[in-house]
């Protein structure tokens, strides 16, 4: 999982977080993409991962009722800031693999960015745990890194060795590498239908004014993008 932050860490992040490139030309775009169509405001969403909240208040400009909200991470840090962002809205400091909700309790479980943090064993816990979390029909959406970002040559694949990486906003994270087959397989060994599968690139006109980011994301791909269905 992720490593915890101190408050000059987690405020250095929320900074980092709302800016940078990735979020705003690759995540967040295509996560209104996905979302819009099948959100109601009557929904009962987690975000899974939620850190200082982005997530949060892109769901809440969607519609979602801050009421049927919940938001988790690990970090108290990173909480702390989500928190006082948005008072009205419940969050718990938990490591996902140990959260503990009501069986059919949620209608949606969004993630962004998190589960590239879980070790084999914790993602295997954590699938378990969404699947009974979300009703018949609910919905598990996620964006993570994706499994060619890890890769320097063609031999490091099929390692699932976690990695140490410095981050831009001034940490260390530990990653666990997965490969696409493993995402896959997992999420519908819990039962689930799979509705979209995609490696999304960089979307509108702004992006392709920063060159060297552009580049980077649109190349090659740096993020797994997976919307399934509680059959």
């Amino acid at each position: 999982m992720k490593v915890k932050y101190s408050g000059v860490q987690a405020a250095k992040y929320i900074q980092f977080s709302e800016k940078s490139f990735s979020w705003k030309f690759v995540e967040k775009p295509a996560t209104e993409r996905h979302l819009k169509p099948i959100l109601e405001s009557k929904m009962r969403v987690l975000d899974a991962g939620c850190g200082t909240g982005r997530t949060i208040k892109l769901l809440l400009d969607l519609g979602v009722r801050e009421k049927n909200l919940i938001g988790t991470d690990i970090s108290p840090d990173m909480l702390n800031i989500a928190r006082n962002s948005f008072p009205n809205i419940r969050f718990i400091q938990a490591n996902l693999s140990n959260l503990k909700l009501r069986n059919e309790s949620l209608d949606l479980v969004v993630s962004n960015m998190t589960f590239n943090y879980l070790s084999q064993k914790d993602f295997k816990k954590t699938m378990e745990s969404i699947s009974r979390w979300l009703a018949k029909g609910g919905y598990l959406f996620f964006i993570t890194i994706h499994p060619l970002r890890f890769v320097s040559n063609h031999s490091e694949y099929f390692s699932n060795k976690a990695k140490i990486e410095k981050t831009p906003w001034g940490t260390e994270i530990k990653y666990h590498p997965k490969k696409f087959s493993d995402y896959i397989n997992m999420i519908m060994s819990f039962g689930f239908e799979l509705l979209s599968v995609e490696e999304p690139t960089p979307v509108g006109k702004k992006a392709k004014k920063n060159k060297k980011d552009y580049k980077k994301y649109s190349s090659m791909p740096t993020r797994l993008l997976i919307k399934a269905i509680k059959a």
